[in-house]
């Protein structure tokens, strides 16, 4: 299976000699947003643009051809957050019949492993004009057989465990991620539909001085298999046991903070292939 892995993102630390954050606010002044980092995919292929194509265009025919590949459950991307992924390279040259683009498949190690020589496109063009030819070349040579056909995988998110949170911490943020997500448009299992992602999470307070408190909170997405994809880890002051009983806007507070990234994490599993 191929799979993607997002990284650790720990909000900025406190610190005792500077003032004391409030619970997840987000204003202009403080702007510590937890979030998931942009999806690193670790494994599929970066798409790199036609630099002797005038700007836009070259760039253009990169993103075209990603999305191509990506109809056929290829992971594929323009972004530079493809680690440890294989890279498509053009190089243009020029013979005796014209201008041509040698595009070469690499491994991670820096080892070729396929290349196509295809015909320069045309600026008017290059925004709807991908090689035919280089798609069946990449689409052969990293899909296994019988895998040819374009997979569309199950990314609704389903609210799994959340432990540690002292109060009614468990209730009101699991209350808090399906309003605040269905809210955005993001697909929630419900209804007894089936998830094919589940958010879970772990909670934990610890004393900061006589006043205030630190929340931690431990999340990690999981596909129904139990792999996981995903982590975030959030730290905020809260006054001293404030989250011993009803959370409050605390839990609403967190969770969205979590929104944009969800829906990141939604879109580039949904394209993987099996």
């Amino acid at each position: 299976m191929r799979s993607l892995a997002l990284p650790l993102l720990i909000l900025t630390m406190l610190s005792a000699c500077g003032p004391v954050p409030q619970p997840f606010k987000q204003d202009s002044a403080q702007k510590t947003k937890a979030a998931l980092a942009a999806a690193n995919f670790v494994s599929g292929v970066r798409v790199l643009a036609i630099e002797e194509l005038p700007p836009g265009s070259g760039d253009a025919v990169a993103e075209s051809l990603a999305q191509e590949l990506r109809k056929l459950g290829i992971v594929a991307s323009t972004s530079a957050a493809m680690r440890n992924a294989r890279l498509l390279k053009p190089t243009v040259f020029t013979d005796v019949s014209g201008p041509w683009v040698r595009w070469e498949l690499f491994e991670p190690d820096g080892r070729i492993r396929e290349q196509v020589v295809t015909a320069l496109p045309r600026p008017d063009d290059s925004a709807t004009r991908t090689p035919a030819p280089l798609i069946d070349v990449v689409r052969l040579s990293l899909t296994p057989a019988g895998q040819q056909k374009p997979v569309v995988r199950n990314a609704s998110l389903g609210i799994g465990e959340i432990v540690g949170a002292p109060g009614n911490g468990r209730i009101a943020l699991a209350k808090a991620a399906v309003v605040l997500f269905t809210r955005a448009g993001l697909d929630v299992a419900q209804n007894g539909a089936e998830p094919g992602l589940i958010l879970n999470a772990a909670a934990s307070v610890q004393a900061l001085d006589a006043e205030w408190d630190i929340l931690k909170l431990d999340w990690s997405i999981v596909t129904d298999a139990g792999e996981e994809i995903g982590r975030l880890s959030q730290e905020s002051a809260v006054p001293k046991d404030a989250l011993s009983g009803k959370w409050g806007n605390t839990a609403f507070d967190a969770v969205l903070a979590l929104v944009d990234s969800v829906r990141a994490v939604q879109d580039a599993y949904s394209q993987l292939g099996s």
